[in-house]
């Protein structure tokens, strides 16, 4: 990871607005981080809650439910955008950071927008 940025939740705004704005800030951040968009291999987001086939479905954002987030944030940008819930990205950080020591299995919590559990096997 070279750059990553953080905002308050969508509130009252319609998936389209938010979209938009993801990637008037995607933009952003690429930008500012001086990277060459050519180079640019994608966009990873992580959301709280379970993913549904579809697309997001968090309990906390029930006016999101089924929507495909990611199908329409790589429309919008033209790159590849990876979903993930927010405590399996978490824990698959410690494994790539060394967090998770030599263990072949772990489990990691996550406190944010709830609590949130992800197991990971090396093996």
């Amino acid at each position: 990871m070279v750059a990553r940025t953080s905002r308050p939740g969508p509130g009252s705004a319609t998936a389209a607005e938010v979209v938009a704005e993801m990637a008037a800030e995607a933009a952003t951040l690429v930008t500012g981080a001086g990277i060459d968009r050519t180079r640019l291999l994608g966009f990873g987001l992580v959301f709280p809650g379970p993913l549904a086939p579809a697309g997001v479905s968090p309990p906390s954002m029930r006016q999101w439910l089924e929507y495909p987030l990611g199908e329409e944030l790589r429309r919008v940008t033209g790159r590849p955008v990876l979903v993930e819930n927010d405590a399996a990205a978490a824990a698959l950080g410690e494994l790539w950071s060394g967090g998770a020591g030599t263990s072949a299995t772990f489990a990691a919590v996550y406190m944010g927008t709830g609590i949130g559990a992800a197991c990971w096997s090396t093996a």
